[in-house]
Formats: structure tokens, sequence, C-alpha cells
């Protein structure tokens, strides 16, 4: 299920978004935008839909963190404002918000854009998948996200290293194991332990497609020392095994 913050100081509305929106998703709620950010950080919610004008942290404010936090620069933000001056809803727009709601708004309307998110979310996170998948070849392609870009070059540089795992990826990256894998499975769905695993295979999958090295050869340089511990671990990945793809 996905997640949704909710960072409203009005506690009427506050839970009544939390009403409205529980069904469909897990509803975290913040009073005020500080608390919203920690909570964002700490969770890594798939959306999150702010008020503008709240105590200790303004809307705009935590909008602003979010977009240059990144852990959290790809999460979509709805605010909801009283203004409805066109000027300042460009100023919420500016501060990187992905959408701007007037109050009093309808309930409908709000799900419906949440939706339409989400929706957005999904496509972006294929493309992302996509871009990982890709790397099987010799020449990475640009990422539209730099953190993942930064992901997919570390395990790259390490590709042979059968020592580089998660713990090695979460120092290269300078970031807590627990903070990698919230990020990486909002960005991707996977684990890092789980990416790290497919793009050594598809790496592998190229070269077996595109070069003549043993499959030995090939396990050793995706980090596999036993060639039958890469067998099983391609065959589980593909549905075949390494000799049987050279074979077609």
């Amino acid at each position: 299920m996905e997640t949704i913050l909710v960072v409203e100081d009005n506690e009427d509305l506050r839970l009544v978004l939390q009403t409205e929106l529980e069904d469909d998703y897990e509803v975290l709620l913040a009073k005020d935008g500080r608390e919203g950010l920690e909570l964002a950080v700490l969770h890594v919610p798939d959306l999150v839909i702010t008020d503008v004008v709240m105590p200790v942290m303004f809307g705009l404010d935590l909008c602003k963190e979010l977009k240059t936090n990144e852990v959290t620069n790809h999460i979509p933000v709805v605010m909801l404002t009283a203004r409805s001056k066109e000027d300042e809803q460009i100023e919420g727009l500016e501060h990187g918000a992905n959408d701007y709601i007037s109050k009093p708004f309808s309930v409908p309307i709000l799900k419906m854009r949440v939706r339409n998110l989400l929706e957005s979310r999904r496509n972006y996170r294929n493309r992302i998948l996509q871009q990982v998948d890709d790397t099987g070849g010799i020449e990475a392609v640009p990422f539209e996200d730099r953190f993942m870009e930064r992901i997919v070059k570390q395990v790259g540089e390490h590709m042979s290293d059968p020592d580089f795992k998660v713990e090695s990826l979460s120092t290269a990256m300078n970031m807590a194991e627990r903070t990698l894998q919230r990020n990486l499975k909002a960005m991707t769905n996977q684990t890092p332990q789980e990416l790290i695993r497919s793009m050594r295979l598809n790496r592998a999958r190229d070269l077996l497609e595109n070069s003549n090295l043993p499959v030995s050869e090939v396990a050793f340089q995706v980090g596999y020392l036993e060639p039958t511990n890469f067998s099983r671990s391609f065959k589980n990945e593909f549905g075949i095994s390494p000799s049987q793809l050279r074979s077609e």
C-alpha cells in the first residue's frame, strides 16, 4: 500500500484528510513542517500533502527542503492554501510543488489529483527500473535521478568485487543502511541487495550474449567466485541457465 504524509496544523482538517485517504493508502500525520520533514526523511512516503501556512516551518520551506534532499527529492508534493493569488501559487510551484490546491477544496478532486500524481510516480519508477536493466551494457545510460545515477555508478565500479555488498554501498553513498534501503525501496521497489544482484546478473547476461568469454570468466567479472552459484542465481533471475542462453 502506498504511503501519504499529511502535514497540516489544523487538527480537524488533518483528521478529515486521514479519514478520506486511509481506505486506499497508509497515512502518516504531522502537525507542522518540521515534524513533516522528519517523518518524510524517516519513512520516505510516496506523496506529501502539506498546508502552506503552519507554525515552526511553512509548507513552502518544507517543500524546498524535500526537493533539495537527495533522500526525498523524488516525492510528489501537493500544497494546500487559503491564498489564491496567482503569484503566491507560482511561488509554491517554484519551490518544487507538483500541485497547488486552494482552500476550500473538493475532496474528490483532491483524491483524483493524488491518484494522478501517484500514477505518474509509478511510471517514473518503471522508467528508473528500465534504466537499471539497461546498465547491463558496457555504456551506462544517463539517469533521470541523481541518487540512482550514483547508486548505479558505485555498483558498476565494483561489479567484479565479491565483497561489495549492501554495507559497502551504504558506505560509498555516505548513507545509513536503513536510509539507503528506504529510499531505494521507494525508488525501485527493490532492496539494495536485490538491486546489486539484479545489476550483476544483467551485466552477466550482456556479456554472455555479446562476448566469447567462458561462463566462469563472466561469473568472475560480475562478482561470483563460484560458477555453480552464478549459474543458480542466473537461472533464478532469467529462467534459463548461462549455458542454455549461449546455445540458443
